[in-house]
């Protein structure tokens, strides 16, 4: 409710029309049925259901982030091809797909080797490559924060359930180069990484985004300016409904309304993790650890970046 309130003020506030307004009001109105319907469906089917088909689930995964990759399939927007359009009104990215098909398989892995997880080859290779491979696919669109964000979360997944934190430690540690690589010669990348280090630098080019989004959150000091009522939206800010959605919340609802938000995240993470230590079997604890360790970093990925704590990732806030 809180989510659908603030983005509907920042679309009031960053429109340029009464039409695209509607647009988004209407657009958030359906997914939220679609989304409902799909809470409904899917507390009612058994998750080992999901146990039993984690191949094909995963084959499904793989195939939609291989086919957004093909022009005239996958559709380009602001430079990236992340988008498959089924239609004018619907359309979908399979990066958002892929999360819980990961998390499915990484599940399914844990349980049926669950023996074998401290072992190299069965523990760290397989289950590594494939969360490498996602990973892989998602940074081709490319998309370099919800490719971090998976491999985080799968690393996470794979370590409680048995993994050896020594290997991913030295995997990690080997990775850096390419970071590094994938970092520097990418021109919007780097862009990214001096504008967070010294907005100031560049403050109506590079290091406007983080300079806006910093004045919204602090200008709405205790109580915030009220809903709707916000400033940054009315076209300082941009991305006002998506990326930086948290800075909104910050001016308009203060810093009570915000750490608010952040409680209730922290909430919904403790009660997640609460289902993982009640499962019943080890599938269900690694699925509820999943789902919840999504909820919980893609978060506060989200609040870092609007706040100035971590480079700008393009990762909206969940719900």
């Amino acid at each position: 409710c809180i989510g659908t309130v603030m983005i509907a003020s920042a679309a009031i506030g960053s429109a340029s029309d009464p039409g695209e307004m509607h647009s988004v009001l209407v657009q958030r109105v359906v997914w939220m049925g679609v989304a409902l319907m799909a809470f409904l469906v899917g507390r009612y089917i058994p998750y080992r259901m999901w146990r039993r088909h984690h191949l094909a689930i995963l084959a499904a995964g793989l195939g939609t982030l291989v086919a957004v990759l093909i022009p005239g399939v996958g559709t380009v927007v602001n430079g990236a091809r992340r988008w498959i359009r089924l239609g004018p009104w619907i359309g979908f990215q399979p990066s958002s797909f892929a999360k819980i098909v990961l998390i499915i398989w990484c599940a399914a892995y844990v349980e049926r080797n669950a023996e074998r997880m401290g072992r190299f080859m069965s523990g760290f290779v397989v289950p590594f490559a494939v969360a490498g491979l996602f990973s892989l696919l998602i940074l081709l669109e490319p998309d370099f924060g919800t490719a971090a964000l998976i491999g985080t979360v799968a690393a996470l997944m794979l370590i409680a359930f048995g993994s050896r934190l020594l290997f991913a430690g030295l995997a990690g540690t080997a990775m850096l180069p390419l970071v590094y690589h994938l970092i520097l010669n990418s021109p919007y990348r780097r862009e990214r990484i001096i504008s967070f280090l010294n907005p100031w630098e560049d403050p109506l080019g590079s290091g406007y985004q983080l300079i806006q989004s910093l004045i919204s959150v602090g200008s709405g000091g205790l109580l915030g300016r009220g809903i709707g009522l916000g400033v940054q939206k009315l076209g300082f800010l941009p991305d006002a409904r998506s990326d930086f959605i948290f800075a909104v919340i910050s001016e308009e609802l203060g810093f009570v309304g915000a750490g608010a938000v952040v409680l209730l995240f922290l909430l919904l993470v403790w009660m997640g993790f609460r289902v993982v230590l009640r499962a019943a079997d080890r599938f269900g604890a690694a699925l509820a650890f999943g789902i919840t360790a999504f909820f919980g970093v893609q978060g506060a990925i989200h609040m870092a970046v609007v706040t100035g704590c971590v480079p700008t990732t393009g990762m909206t806030l969940p719900l």
